[in-house]
């Protein structure tokens, strides 16, 4: 071969290479964060056909009766909605780095959940205690969840959810509640080992959306982490001698799950939802064992209601 059509190959190849990696980085457009809360807060009605469709939603799911010109005065006159907004633009001055990060988030969901589909994103002051929730196609982000620990609006929290409210918190709460809607737990009745291997799922799914590590994933500080770290195979023994991951309770369930500040099921020094960690590890180690699975497999084919769920997993704390 001459020297000139092998460097054309050469090249054609490095060319395809470049090609593939651009198409499999990570540099996903920005997800827009459509401020309706601005909007709403001005008293207007959106003009916008999808901001007003979800206006509409919000109205509906939030009991402020049908969007209208007047609604929409009362909606902003509202003292529990206005009195947030100064904090809000103050923690919040450009959602430019949500949209970012939710970009990433995005762009990996597709990656593993390719045939999922994705919401629209509206920045709202939530009527609810959840920061994070969805109407149809439409995921509402309560900013005014957000807005630091130390946010004097947030003193009637414990401190276990208080230390949530954080702004760090927010790509991960939307991750969650992506892989939630798309995957809902469907093994009603199960038991309590195919609650908490669920659990663990959607963890190790978020994580891998975000990039966040575990302590920011599940919500602890550095401190419960290592208590769980530390802790872990006194609680899987506590567990599997007490025969709790074998029973069909769904309130022992929920208290291993459940955000709490202790999981006094296990042991008062645990820190809440223990064990979704028990969890984590325990599709952590599936995914190591069953080397081929991917969590699209997993989620889409209820593995975790398999009842040989632990034997493949082969979990050895």
């Amino acid at each position: 071969m001459k020297t000139k059509q092998f460097l054309q190959i050469v090249f054609m190849h490095m060319s395809v290479l470049l090609t593939l990696a651009s198409c499999g980085g990570k540099s996903d457009s920005p997800v827009h964060i459509h401020p309706l809360y601005r909007t709403l807060s001005e008293g207007n009605v959106p003009s916008d056909p999808a901001s007003l469709r979800a206006a509409r939603a919000l109205f509906e799911v939030s009991g402020y009766g049908e969007l209208s010109d007047s609604s929409a005065i009362r909606y902003a006159s509202m003292e529990s909605i206005r009195y947030h907004l100064g904090r809000m633009d103050s923690v919040f001055p450009t959602l430019g780095p949500e949209e970012k990060s939710l970009g990433h988030v995005f762009g990996e969901f597709r990656r593993i959940f390719p045939d999922r589909p994705l919401p629209g994103v509206y920045a709202v002051v939530s009527p609810f205690r959840q920061s994070v929730f969805t109407v149809d196609t439409i995921m509402f982000v309560g900013l005014n969840h957000y807005l630091g620990a130390d946010y004097q609006a947030y003193d009637y929290f414990p401190d276990y959810m208080r230390s949530r409210k954080v702004r760090e918190r927010l790509p991960v709460d939307v991750a969650e509640v992506l892989v939630r809607t798309s995957w809902p737990y469907a093994d009603e009745g199960g038991t309590v080992l195919s609650r908490i291997a669920y659990e663990g799922l959607v963890a190790v799914a978020v994580a891998r959306l975000t990039g966040a590590d575990s302590a920011l994933t599940l919500g602890y500080d550095p401190q419960q982490m290592k208590w769980l770290s530390d802790n872990e195979r006194r609680m899987w023994d506590t567990m599997v001698s007490r025969r709790m991951i074998f029973t069909h309770d769904p309130a022992t369930a929920r208290s291993l799950t459940a955000i709490s500040p202790a999981t006094t099921l296990i042991t008062p020094e645990a820190p809440g939802g223990a064990g979704r960690y028990i969890g984590m590890r325990l599709a952590e180690a599936y995914l190591k064992a069953e080397s081929g699975t991917t969590l699209n497999y997993m989620f889409a084919r209820r593995i975790y209601a398999d009842p040989d769920f632990l034997n493949r997993a082969s979990y050895m704390p």
